[in-house]
């Protein structure tokens, strides 16, 4: 009887030389404890960006590609089948860059069929646990795919959130209604009880109209902005060997600092709201 499992992954991954070799030990290996007399075909494929298509039987041909520029690979394909019997066992694993393919967003994609159902189950077993090791988080997928609108609603909410308690209640009334006396604009209490409703209309709507503006503006051009920089200074998909890893590193480093910097930026104007808020000012 035929044993059919297909598996789909959407997140991002960075899958280095040492795991697509281990990925590929541990298909071969599974495979071999059938019979050690089995003939296995093994294939790697590799599409890189300028429409070119590679195919090679070792995974030494394959991280042997530059790597970089035009010649940047987008996706890569495995496959392992037994020359001699077809029908026995079939395993197709497949990395791309998902962001090729936005109707789904699909990175990863393992198929296996046996004659075996137990081995194409513990197959597919082992070989989800390495793509696990390689998994990140997809960028590209939450600030332009299917989570989008889900992701800038509860981004909009927290930037209303975070921009009116930046803005506060301004000054407090009491203080204000004190200069107004001392200035000697005030006379009576009925005078003071005028001033005091003024002041507070005056606050709540400067207080509601600002924030609310941001909060409305803010996001979508964060949005805009993250959703450009994002495949640049996180990119979602990676194939790291050749040439790329000195600019994954690259990318890194200054991912690191930007967020870095803007964490720090939050930190300080958060403090500094605090700080004016109990000095009054």
């Amino acid at each position: 009887m035929k044993t059919e499992i297909h598996r789909t992954f959407s997140w991002g991954f960075v899958l280095s030389e040492q795991e697509l070799r281990r990925i590929a030990q541990t298909a071969t290996e599974h495979i071999l404890k059938t019979t050690a007399q089995i003939d296995v075909d093994f294939t790697a494929c590799a599409h890189l960006s300028n429409g070119a298509t590679t195919e090679s039987s070792s995974i030494d041909d394959l991280v042997a590609l530059e790597n970089d520029g035009s010649k940047a690979i987008e996706s890569v394909r495995l496959e392992w089948k037994c020359k001699s019997a077809p029908e026995r066992f079939h395993v197709l694993l497949i990395f791309q860059n998902a962001a090729k393919n936005r109707k789904n967003w699909d990175s990863i994609s393992l198929s296996i069929e046996s004659d075996s159902r137990d081995w194409a189950f513990v197959a597919s077993s082992e070989l989800e646990e390495r793509i696990k090791r390689t998994k990140i988080m997809a960028w590209d997928a939450i600030l332009n795919g299917k989570w989008s609108t889900l992701a800038l609603l509860l981004f909009s909410t927290i930037t209303m959130l975070t921009i009116m308690s930046f803005f506060g209640t301004g000054r407090d009334s009491h203080i204000l209604l004190q200069e107004q006396y001392q200035a000697g604009k005030l006379k009576n209490a009925i005078e003071a009880i005028i001033a005091l409703e003024r002041i507070k209309n005056q606050q709540s709507l400067a207080n509601l109209l600002t924030p609310m503006v941001l909060a409305m503006i803010a996001p979508y051009l964060l949005f805009f902005l993250f959703g450009k920089l994002s495949p640049w200074l996180a990119p979602s998909y990676n194939f790291c060997w050749g040439d790329y890893v000195a600019r994954f590193d690259r990318k890194r480093q200054i991912r690191n600092f930007v967020l870095s910097a803007i964490f720090l930026a939050l930190l300080i104007s958060i403090v500094a709201n605090f700080v004016s808020k109990k000095l009054g000012i």
